[in-house]
């Protein structure tokens, strides 16, 4: 058997930890367990050749696929499973290759690949494997703890709901509500993705006060988001910057994937237990719907915000972009800026090395993206030179992340290795080619 923990990808660097590997490396069973570190992209299907058609001749033959893309496509396959679901824990995927079958594992913290066996040399491997996915559905993953835990009866009005208990009220926000009363909605955002915090949020009310629920699978010995959170609305003058947050959850996963990982003589590597967590807030707006005006405004807002943080809390944000900053109206119809997502927060002094670099890759300052500074302390011009990139992301015509109509002006700062986006950034800081 052989796993892989490292940090998921979602086909470009990853936003939390290292960049992606396509390292595919195969050892034959009798040499020890082999590694699957695996990317998530779209592979074109491979079409072996057909009995009816144009002739052979006038037939292009496309190159068959290699074992690592083979993989690639069955990975990229979970990574829209997990993201249909952002409750989902873990799914399992089988790759059949003539008569032999492998299972694979695929869990929020890590990758598992079970031997490969024969159909014919074991039958009953075969109906074992057949008899596991008869289970109930949270033993193919889905999260039991979720009201709407059957994905396949949309007649059944328990699916928009959460389960009993599951939230526990905040307390300091301005807005009085009953949290078990929380009604779910549509589903506004969820990342493509294998391994890592795969943050999804959903739109929600509770007696038509709209809200949105956030759920993420969080490294288990990270501080919660909602503390974070309290500490800032602790400041009178930036309080109106910050969100107000109504109800929490914290559930453990009992899934033994450690367990799985030390069967398969993996104990060295980093492997980080993750646990589900939600929190509901209010709902916000994106900025980049903004004019030009009220746009620089809320960029102004948020850096006073940023920098008041980080003055009186030494609290760090770790992950501006241009999906972590949102406004409102209020009473006077004023746009008031609000700053999102502290998953990522940290206290400074915090020191960061090369294999837990967090952030947004478009959005990432140059020293957080140079993978060659082993070590550095995260500081407050780092939030701030993010917040510059996204003031050029928005100049150049982007919508949050859709491509402007004029090209993908800035492609060289989301596509590629950590390394690439660092030349492209220096490149555009010098002015040089």
């Amino acid at each position: 058997m052989s796993t892989d923990g490292g940090q998921g990808s979602s086909g470009g660097p990853s936003n939390n930890g290292m960049p992606p590997n396509d390292v595919f490396t195969n050892t034959p069973a009798s040499e020890g367990p082999s590694e699957v570190v695996m990317r998530c992209s779209a592979y074109r299907d491979y079409i072996p050749g057909a009995t009816m058609g144009p002739p052979a001749s006038m037939i292009i033959p496309k190159a068959p696929k290699t074992p690592h893309s083979v993989r690639v496509q069955l990975a990229s396959y979970v990574a829209e499973v997990f993201s249909a679901r952002g409750d989902r824990k873990f799914a399992f995927a089988v790759l059949v290759e003539g008569n032999e079958i492998t299972l694979f594992f695929y869990h929020r913290s890590a990758i598992i690949q079970a031997d490969p066996f024969d159909i014919a040399s074991n039958p009953t491997y075969f109906a074992l494997l057949l008899l596991m996915f008869y289970r109930d559905l949270p033993d193919l993953g889905f999260n039991e703890i979720m009201g709407y835990c059957n994905p396949f009866d949309f007649t059944d009005e328990s699916t928009n709901k959460l389960q009993s208990g599951l939230l526990e009220p905040v307390k300091g926000s301005d807005t009085p509500l009953d949290i078990s009363k929380i009604v779910l909605g549509e589903k506004l955002a969820s990342p493509y993705c294998l391994i890592g915090r795969g943050t999804s949020v959903i739109k929600a009310n509770i007696d038509g006060y709209n809200l949105v629920i956030k759920f993420s699978w969080q490294v288990k010995t990270r501080k919660n988001e909602d503390e974070f959170i309290l500490d800032a609305r602790k400041l009178l003058d930036i309080i109106k910057y910050i969100p107000e947050i109504f109800g929490k959850a914290v559930v453990n996963d009992m899934t033994p994937v450690a367990k799985l990982r030390d069967a398969c003589m993996r104990k060295g590597e980093i492997f980080e237990v993750r646990e589900f967590r939600a929190l509901v807030m209010r709902e916000y707006f994106h900025i980049y719907d903004l004019g030009p005006r009220d746009f620089w405004s809320v960029i102004v807002q948020i850096a006073k915000c940023l920098h008041t943080l980080f003055v009186l809390l030494k609290m760090l944000h770790g992950d501006i972009s241009i999906s972590n900053i949102a406004f409102y109206r209020n009473d006077k119809n004023e746009i008031i800026a609000v700053l999102l997502d502290f998953d990522l927060a940290s206290y400074f002094p915090f020191k960061q090395s090369s294999n837990h670099r967090t952030g947004t890759a478009p959005f990432m300052a140059r020293e957080v993206l140079n993978l060659n500074k082993k070590e550095f302390i995260r500081a407050l011009h780092h939030d701030l030179e993010s917040l510059f990139y996204i003031v050029v992301w928005y100049s150049v015509g982007y919508k949050g992340y859709k491509i402007p109509k004029k090209g993908d002006i800035l492609a060289d700062w989301r596509k590629g290795s950590w390394e690439k986006i660092l030349v492209a950034k220096n490149q555009f800081i010098s002015g040089e080619p």
